[in-house]
């Protein structure tokens, strides 16, 4: 074998093990089984080959949407609700009926671990990794699955509902990628964070979104950032100090309490030390309606 044919050879036994280990990192499909949802929309239900399972709607632009078991329904005798747990591989794509669908979305309630408001059951969720072709996940979709202790490939993600991780009690770190403009309502309430870096996409912070993440001692807001909502730090009791890189203060949500005076609801104040600004800034905050009750700690960086 010339060196040319050797080389051709070797790389083509590389390339080969490279995809193969690609492929592996997906779950296998084993079977499917067809159901409908409270609805009607067409549901598929996915056993893979280490016999865990999953749930998807099929939409008619050949998309998938992972969602909850306890909103599938078949007249197979062989069916029952599969409880999600350990770790979650979502693969990019399922076929059925010869049609292939592109996962691109988590539903609402898809990894809620009660399947009614009254249970108590726990859930057993550890990790999740995402496809790249997911871009969103919608409210409440991993509510309250406090096992959860890591979240990856967010990469395409370019919507995160409110709620979406609220009650991660377990979930340490998390990397929200430049494609999300606005952290919703809750998505990110009571949180193990330790610390926490927001893009310099995000225009918005809504109400309550890193409320009780009590692992925070400091918390950045970008540059990018108009609008604060109400409590968004609340019950974050180690918060030491704020960062804020606006030039311009975010208008904030304020609520009053009594003749004159003015509580800022949306930073929580137990035992916040200093509020970060930029220098050429410090007095715009201390006039600002929004931040004066911060202005014996205002200082400038």
């Amino acid at each position: 074998m010339t060196p040319n044919k050797l080389l051709s050879f070797l790389l083509c036994l590389i390339s080969l093990f490279i995809f193969s280990c690609v492929k592996e990192n997906s779950p296998r499909i084993a079977s499917t089984l067809e159901g409908v949802d409270y609805d009607g929309n067409t549901l598929l239900e996915v056993t893979f080959k280490d016999e865990s399972r999953m749930y998807f709607k099929l939409n008619d632009n050949a998309t998938a949407e992972v969602v909850r078991g306890s909103i599938f329904y078949t007249d197979s005798p062989e069916w029952s609700v599969w409880v999600y747990r350990g770790d979650i591989i979502i693969p990019e794509e399922i076929k059925h009926n010869g049609k292939t669908y592109k996962v691109t979305s988590i539903g609402d309630h898809a990894f809620y671990p009660k399947y009614s408001f009254n249970a108590t059951s726990t859930s057993l969720i550890s990790s999740v990794t995402l496809p790249s072709t997911i871009d969103t996940i919608h409210e409440n979709a991993f509510l309250s699955c406090e096992y959860l202790s890591s979240i990856n490939n967010l990469q395409s993600v370019k919507f995160i509902g409110a709620n979406a991780f609220n009650g991660c009690w377990n979930l340490r770190s998390i990397t929200i990628p430049n494609t999300v403009a606005e952290i919703y309502p809750g998505t990110f309430h009571a949180c193990a964070f330790d610390t926490l870096e927001l893009p310099n996409t995000i225009i918005a912070i809504d109400d309550y979104a890193f409320g009780y993440c009590s692992n925070l001692t400091n918390f950045d807001i970008p540059a990018s950032v108009q609008f604060f909502g109400m409590f968004v730090l609340d019950g974050c009791k180690n918060l030491k100090t704020i960062t804020c890189h606006p030039p311009i203060p975010p208008r904030m949500v304020t609520q009053e309490y009594g003749v004159g005076d003015y509580i800022i609801l949306s930073i929580s104040d137990l035992n916040i030390e200093k509020v970060y600004v930029p220098t050429e800034s410090v007095n715009l905050y201390k006039e600002s309606p929004d931040w004066r009750y911060y202005k014996d700690i205002i200082v400038g960086f």
